[in-house]
């Protein structure tokens, strides 16, 4: 099994990213380079080292441009095998160990989707602005080998345009296909469909955390509030109230702060100066804050769903602090914030806290 090969064939009939990987011993993907090499490319990405390829037992591919891809996770009255050989007649079907994967071009860049059966959670996918990694094959995993279903090398991916794939698929599954990432959320993140707060580029950092504070304040975001409160008054914050531990808090919380700024139309550079002056109990951290940068102004897709928060549906930093959950995720709960009644008065304090 020659997994270079197989790469180039992706990267030339696919036009995608392929990733050499391998499986811990928790059967968790792990990529043997670095996310930075492919994730902020706007066109396919070949990794030809020979030596990379040797180490890897599988491949995975991260789609551009027009590709999409769905994982079915079928419910258990519906025959994944039957489904199975109904889809290869229209796309490219990979069997995977719980269901199936199907992959074709259309017309446009897609963003996240959610297959639903009789409202039940039948599969999820999307295309390049889903920004998804998929393992393909011929991929071993768990004893496991993905292969291709009536065809035995990679193939060329049928096209169509997105309405036809997505009647053909609801029309053969009778399901509902659910786009996630509206039309205004695709492309950049500072493409929001939301104009940026006049005045706020040129406060200062310290002012940027004032600011933050009376958001999470007003939008009654207690456990936010608390933090900022910390951040502001003492310089620094105390995440181990939390119990994840330093790092995973830290995590959560920066990325939730980059991503405020980006909608308050922060530019990059100014968030970076506000986001290096953290420190917690542990003192500086040497990548937290660059990560949260990098996931939210250089990944180029919608900063919601980059959060682990929104699955959850609430707020971790109110629910475990023992406050009345927010039943939102803060980034998510923001943008609707900004929407109705925050904008003017988000204006007038920028120009208050101008004037200190």
């Amino acid at each position: 099994m020659d997994l270079r090969s197989y790469a180039k064939k992706y990267y030339e009939k696919w036009r995608v990213s392929p990733i050499p990987i391998v499986y811990d011993s928790n059967d968790n993907m792990v990529p043997l380079i670095k996310w930075g090499d492919i994730f902020d490319k706007e066109s396919p990405v070949l990794i030809d080292k020979e030596e990379v390829w040797r180490k890897a037992s599988g491949i995975a591919i991260l789609p551009h441009g027009n590709h999409v891809a769905i994982d079915f996770d079928l419910p258990s009255y519906m025959s994944k095998d039957k489904y199975a050989e109904i889809m290869t007649d229209y796309f490219v079907v990979v069997r995977t160990r719980r269901g199936f994967h199907v992959h074709f071009e259309v017309d446009q860049p897609v963003g996240r989707i959610e297959i639903r059966i009789y409202d039940e959670h039948a599969g999820e996918g999307g295309g390049s602005l889903f920004k998804h990694v998929w393992t393909v094959p011929p991929t071993m995993r768990s004893g496991f080998q993905y292969r291709f279903l009536k065809h035995d090398d990679v193939p060329e991916l049928p096209r169509y345009s997105w309405e036809e794939a997505k009647t053909i698929i609801e029309v053969e599954l009778l399901c509902e296909i659910i786009e996630t990432l509206g039309s205004h959320l695709k492309g950049s993140n500072m493409q929001l469909g939301v104009e940026s707060i006049a005045g706020v580029e040129a406060l200062t950092a310290d002012q940027l955390k004032i600011l933050l504070f009376l958001i999470f304040h007003d939008m009654k975001c207690k456990g936010l509030r608390d933090l900022m409160y910390e951040w502001v008054k003492l310089g620094r914050v105390n995440m181990k109230k939390f119990g994840w531990g330093n790092r995973t808090s830290r995590f959560y919380f920066l990325h939730t702060i980059a991503s405020v700024l980006a909608l308050l139309g922060c530019s990059e550079a100014k968030a970076t100066e506000v986001l290096e002056s953290y420190w917690d109990l542990d003192g500086k951290p040497s990548d937290s804050h660059s990560s949260a940068l990098w996931t939210v102004y250089r990944w180029r897709v919608d900063l919601f769903r980059r959060l682990y928060v929104l699955r959850r549906g609430e707020c971790p930093f109110c629910s475990l602090r023992g406050y009345s959950n927010c039943q939102k995720n803060p980034v998510m709960r923001f943008y609707y914030y900004q929407q109705s009644r925050g904008r003017e008065k988000l204006a007038e304090i920028v120009k208050k806290l101008k004037s200190m």
